[in-house]
């Protein structure tokens, strides 16, 4: 179970990387684009067709990974001042509680995704001229991304509140 935990480490750990890189140029994307959009509205008088929905898809692949992210270092909000102290077999039991709704919430998550992803191969974006397929794939990428992170925890057995 060790060399189990310590492969799920390590692919957690270059997938934590690759997103956090993806997700920075995102950010750096939507800052970039609508940055643009104001000069050239504001001061050129000419505002750009596609600007707003390159900004928005940026966004939502930004939230999206970075709530994965942020599952996996534990940092979402929580109200834990009953849970902290908890040590034993009862912290263990609502750990393994977290996890199961966790892994839920990310399976019907990758199930919506992919059944939006595959509906939006029909739809064309009027900005972009892209498929809404590429907006929707980013719940399919959160929630694996989400599993992945899961399996690391439940295999280090972490209990703390997340």
């Amino acid at each position: 179970m060790d060399h189990l935990a310590q492969l799920f480490r390590r692919i957690a750990d270059w997938l934590d990387l690759a997103t956090r890189i993806v997700s920075a140029m995102l950010f750096a994307v939507m800052i970039v684009v609508v940055g643009y959009e104001v000069i050239m509205r504001y001061w050129f008088s000419t505002p750009t067709f596609w600007s707003s929905e390159l900004a928005s898809w940026s966004m939502v692949w930004v939230a999206l990974l970075g709530f994965a992210l942020a599952f996996r270092r534990m940092d979402h909000i929580r109200i834990d001042f009953h849970l902290v102290g908890l040590t034993g077999s009862l912290a263990t039991v609502l750990a393994v509680l977290r996890y199961l709704i966790v892994a839920a919430l990310a399976g019907v998550l990758l199930w919506q995704g992919i059944n939006l992803t595959i509906s939006g191969l029909r739809q064309t974006s009027p900005g972009l001229g892209l498929t809404y397929a590429w907006l929707y794939a980013s719940a399919v990428a959160s929630s694996v991304l989400m599993l992945v992170f899961l399996a690391e925890l439940a295999l280090r057995r972490e209990t703390r509140p997340f």
